[in-house]
């Protein structure tokens, strides 16, 4: 596990902990939710001095909404480079392409 997942793992059973009584609603299929959280933490002592290096990536699988924008931001930037380089989407001489800015369309005469 990396020190990420710990840290997160340790949040969320110091955070069921610290909930009231009449807050922990536990699903039916969960049968022995005291057992399950023992067993958390069991889990987490075990792997607390794991070499992180060894976790199969080392990143997160779950992101948080500024990464997954950052992620969006970078591909956008991708697909924009790859289709100016190809002839996929090419607008033939004498044609107009608009940018848009705010709510307004300016048209562009192309003149290649």
């Amino acid at each position: 596990l990396t020190p990420q997942e710990l840290q997160g793992i340790k949040a969320i059973v110091g955070y069921l902990h610290s909930l009231p009584q009449n807050k922990k609603n536990v699903p039916d299929l969960i049968r022995d939710p005291i057992a399950l959280i023992k067993d958390v933490r069991t889990l987490v002592e075990q792997h607390r001095h794991d070499n992180h290096q060894l976790a199969s990536t080392g990143r997160p699988i779950l992101l948080s909404m500024a990464d997954k924008r950052k992620n969006y931001e970078r591909h956008m930037n991708i697909v924009k480079s790859y289709s100016n380089h190809s002839q996929v989407g090419k607008i033939r001489p004498g044609f107009v392409r608009g940018t848009i800015t705010g709510s307004k369309l300016h048209p562009v005469h192309i003149t290649t």
